[in-house]
């Protein structure tokens, strides 16, 4: 059979083809991105109701801001057809898998426990913790925006910094071996150096700024292990979307990239341990339970 009509099994693309799918996926992202962000400004400038302040004008602000993100999404998705050849669930997934996801046993416990874990640790700050004064109909919005969204904004991000790596070094076999944990460690400080411009970053000064920095850095890593264990990307777009919608939604900082959209927020003073300390604690359940499952897999496999 000739080269030319060899058929490539999804997720074994070549380096170059997947540096292709990524560049591709920008550049379609950033048309979309742009399309999102006029039509955004647009309606700001030309309906009186989205000028005058109040409810209508915070909701606008809010979806020029959060919107764009579904570009980016759309346009890895159409990198991912044209140039990888891959289709949205074999690079999510294994190629050859072929059944459904299990919501009762792949993604509940996962999105339960990473929820848990940020529940407890957001316990010792209750005494800080206030009603953001937002009206009924506003929380209706953020929830049906966020919803929408959010999954967006964080699938394209995990595309980027746990997708694409995992699949050029692990292609459809996701496994713990040295060239994972270095990708791993590489995309995580990646991870970690774009968040670096992130208000809760930027307000602290000396090691309270490094330690919040590094809870960047753990996270990453964190998701990275969690889709090792599992063998797929699904663990880190979970955690990710929860982490987000909690924080964005739920509860935030007062200084923070959504602390005005949520409905509780916290007044704690910031302190870059304690975020670390937080992203640590989140993640333990999640990892106690994967490996866990893990184990009893491969004892099942081998009786």
């Amino acid at each position: 059979m000739s080269a030319k009509n060899t058929v490539v099994k999804d997720n074994e693309l070549s380096v170059g083809r997947w540096i292709g799918t990524i560049v591709v996926g920008l550049l379609i992202g950033a048309i979309f991105t742009t399309i999102l962000y006029v039509v955004c400004e647009l309606l700001r400038s030309s309906v009186a109701a989205f000028q005058e302040g109040g409810s209508l004008a915070d909701q606008m602000e809010y979806i020029a801001e959060m919107a764009p993100m579904a570009g980016l999404f759309a346009g890895f998705i159409l990198g991912l057809k044209f140039v990888g050849k891959t289709s949205l669930k074999a690079f999510v997934l294994n190629a050859d898998r072929t059944s459904k996801i299990d919501v009762k046993r792949e993604v509940l416990p996962i999105l339960g426990l990473y929820l848990l874990g940020l529940i407890i640790t957001s316990i010792p700050n209750l005494g800080n913790i206030e009603f953001a004064g937002k009206s009924a109909g506003k929380i209706l919005f953020l929830t049906i925006f966020d919803l929408l969204f959010v999954w967006m904004q964080t699938s394209w991000e995990e595309f980027i910094f746990r997708g694409f790596p995992l699949r050029l070094v692990c292609k459809n076999d996701i496994s713990l071996n040295a060239k994972s944990i270095i990708a791993a460690v590489v995309t995580s400080l990646l991870f970690m150096a774009g968040h670096i411009i992130n208000p809760e970053v930027q307000t602290l000064s000396g090691a309270q700024a490094v330690f919040m920095a590094l809870g960047y850095f753990v996270s990453g890593f964190g998701m990275f292990i969690c889709d090792i264990l599992v063998g797929s990307l699904l663990p880190g777009l979970l955690i990710h979307w929860m982490n987000n919608m909690f924080s964005i939604l739920i509860l935030s900082q007062e200084v923070s990239v959504a602390g005005a959209s949520s409905i509780w927020v916290d007044h704690t003073p910031a302190s870059g341990l304690s975020a670390l300390l937080v992203t640590v604690v989140a993640y333990v359940p999640v990892i106690i339970y994967l490996v866990i499952k893990r184990k009893k897999t491969a004892a099942a496999t081998q009786n």
